[in-house]
């Protein structure tokens, strides 16, 4: 089975190198310009995704991030996820339902007009998202159903990070684009 490529317990501590096969220009893989395998191999482990493509194509949900992840009602169309409580970023900050809501606000083309993404992917099908009191219920509201669900919320970014670097769009153009990692909310 090719979903056990890999299956053994990760040791703590180390270093991991890299090899690319050409300059890093953008890092942000949402975006027009970051969206290419380069910066997905030098990003994938540090960008926590609700859900992780598999050797086999499937989607899995990332369990080390997510409890769970459900489609909750069909009429509308309702995903309910539910972060882990030790799911945090590098900084001890906790992963967060406004970590969603920057993703989804910077991918849908309503809040962020001026971000340069690449594709909208399902996210402007999302009418609303809300949280419960601990940030870390998120309750994604359709306009219409949407059958790739397990496909939203791929790489999310640290929202508390981007409040510090200015508007949603300079933030997702500029900051997360033009500077290299110092963040982590994946294994490495």
């Amino acid at each position: 089975d090719l979903r056990e490529v890999n299956s053994a317990t990760p040791k703590a501590g180390g270093e991991v190198t890299y090899t690319l096969s050409r300059d890093m220009t953008n890092w942000n893989v949402t975006s027009a310009l970051g969206n290419n395998a380069v910066v997905r191999s030098a990003t994938l482990p540090l960008v926590p995704s609700a859900f992780v493509v598999q050797p086999d194509f499937t989607l899995a949900m990332n369990t080390d991030l997510l409890e769970s992840a459900e489609l909750t009602s069909t009429d509308p169309q309702v995903v309910t996820y539910k972060i882990r409580p030790e799911a945090v970023w590098n900084d001890g900050t906790p992963i967060s339902g406004e970590d969603f809501i920057y993703l989804w606000k910077t991918q849908n083309r309503r809040d962020c007009s001026d971000c340069k993404i690449n594709a909208s992917d399902g996210h402007e099908l999302i009418e609303k998202i809300e949280l419960d009191d601990t940030t870390k219920v998120v309750t994604a509201t359709f306009s219409k159903p949407f059958v790739g669900w397990k496909g939203l919320f791929m790489f999310l970014y640290p929202a508390h990070l981007a409040a510090q670097h200015g508007t949603m769009a300079e933030s997702y153009n500029g900051w997360l684009s033009t500077s290299v990692p110092t963040w982590s909310g994946g294994p490495f």
